[in-house]
């Protein structure tokens, strides 16, 4: 191994085991899930639907669903599957299908969407968790997929989204798959940035991004001794991303990464920059102290571990 940069494998290794969300954070997210869902189908039967037992499980979406999730969430994202008699005839074209803009069918479906679309899709909680569940109304379509509620469009009577959870994973697995698992891992601390930052960007654009990025990283196959680097040269394409329309896996629709966030993903590209400098030079307290500025004080608190686990470290990725 490398006599420079030295504490980098130990310290991002350290980081990404923080920023796991806990068990208790797991069970917190699955039992909010739960108790909403079983609020919804007491609401839905009340208004002459089916039994409860018809109205399926919610699906988890989002960063609990696809391993992205980060520790200290306050949210876990869900699709609530309503059953097809809620929609006239369950035909959809298939233009209007692969598009994703089909109308709710039925002026009783579109009440149920607009209902649970204002009630539970800005987050709602229960008793026994502190953690939100947003919730959103979903049907789902013979061709795969779901179209799913927009909560803008769908409460003025527009038209849905198509949805391709399924989709949306296998992309993120085979950004995982040539990168050697280093698209989840980025995503995670990306969204750390952004949680510290304030940056005004959507996490789904996020992991877009990530995905696109590594299919092109001259190091994308490389250990965790040069996760400085991916770190580094990550926020520097990232700046260059502004205004951008992302496409959406399976979905024939894009996602456009906005421009607010600009300047903050500038200032973590410089001092990510530095940081790596620093590492190389194995100034450890000044490169601590650069990357606690990009991440926040989580990248501080595994210092501990960092420190524990540094003369087992293995770098599988070899010197540079």
């Amino acid at each position: 191994m490398s006599v420079d940069w030295r504490h980098v494998p130990a310290r991002f290794e350290a980081f990404l085991a923080w920023l796991q969300p806990t068990p208790e954070e797991r069970r917190r997210a699955s039992a909010g899930v739960k108790a909403v869902a079983d609020v919804v189908r007491c609401c839905l039967q009340a208004d002459g639907e089916r039994p409860k037992e018809s109205i399926a499980d919610p699906l988890v979406v989002g960063g609990f669903g696809k391993g992205t999730a980060i520790r200290d969430g306050d949210a876990v994202d869900a699709l609530l599957i309503l059953p097809p008699h809620s929609r006239e005839s369950g035909r959809e074209s298939g233009r209007e299908a692969k598009a994703g803009r089909r109308a709710a069918d039925t002026p009783a479906g579109l009440a149920v969407a607009r209902q649970l679309a204002s009630q539970f899709a800005s987050g709602a909680g229960c008793a026994s968790s502190p953690m939100q569940t947003k919730l959103v109304p979903a049907f789902a379509c013979r061709a795969g997929g779901y179209l799913v509620a927009d909560r803008n469009r769908t409460l003025g009577g527009g038209p849905w989204r198509l949805m391709q959870p399924r989709l949306e994973v296998r992309h993120l697995d085979h950004a995982d798959a040539i990168s050697g698992g280093k698209a989840r891992h980025l995503i995670q601390m990306a969204k750390a940035w952004r949680r510290t930052s304030g940056a005004p960007i959507a996490p789904f654009a996020i992991e877009l991004l990530v995905c696109e990025f590594l299919s092109a990283w001259l190091y994308r196959r490389r250990g965790f001794l040069f996760y400085d680097w991916l770190v580094r040269d990550f926020f520097f394409w990232l700046t260059a991303q502004t205004g951008v329309e992302l496409p959406i896996p399976g979905g024939g629709e894009t996602l456009n990464t906005g421009t607010g966030w600009r300047r903050h993903a500038d200032r973590a590209y410089r001092l990510a920059a530095l940081a790596a400098d620093l590492e190389r030079d194995n100034r450890s307290s000044e490169s601590l102290f650069c990357w606690s500025l990009v991440f926040g004080g989580e990248f501080l608190l595994a210092r501990q571990q960092q420190m524990q686990r540094l003369p087992a470290v293995v770098c599988s990725g070899g010197s540079r």
